[in-house]
């Protein structure tokens, strides 16, 4: 994976972690699109993938940590302790399944670190606008949002 690639995808990750939309899905539409116009990426699918995505997941939940960090309400606190070992787990055990895979690793650990990084400086970013979003009550605006996309990739598929 080229690290120009990592970066979006973190950059996707991060924005999209903690708005109502599913982040899942736009990387898997991003990497889809990425394959789509030629470039080296494996399937969404793939084991290497999914251990991208639960990366740049894990620098998503480190940006909680940091925003929160003295301020924890009783809710947050729970999920984030709740989230933290279940993606890191799921994150470590996905390495494992990879190191270990006969097939060769064509994503670098280069391209792990900035998705990693990237996701969580963007995830600090999206979620300080989430808060403020939220006491604005403005989000509304993401239903605009999802009917387009959904049109767009209607569309696309006709």
């Amino acid at each position: 994976m080229a690290i120009w690639i990592a970066i979006i995808l973190g950059i996707i990750q991060g924005i999209f972690m903690f708005f109502p939309v599913s982040s899942t899905s736009h990387l898997a539409l991003a990497q889809h699109l990425f394959i789509w116009t030629g470039q080296e990426l494996p399937p969404p699918e793939s084991a290497e993938m999914i251990l991208f995505d639960l990366v740049v997941h894990f620098g998503t939940l480190i940006s909680i940590a940091v925003v929160f960090r003295n301020s924890l309400l009783r809710f947050l606190h729970d999920s984030f302790f709740i989230a933290f070992p279940t993606i890191l787990g799921a994150t470590l055990l996905q390495a494992l399944t990879v190191a270990t895979a006969a097939e060769p690793v064509t994503i670098g650990m280069g391209a792990l670190a900035i998705g990693f990084v990237v996701s969580a400086l963007v995830g600090i970013a999206a979620l300080y606008l989430v808060i403020h979003l939220l006491y604005q009550a403005r989000f509304r605006y993401f239903s605009y949002y999802v009917w387009t996309l959904a049109l767009v990739i209607f569309l696309i598929h006709i």
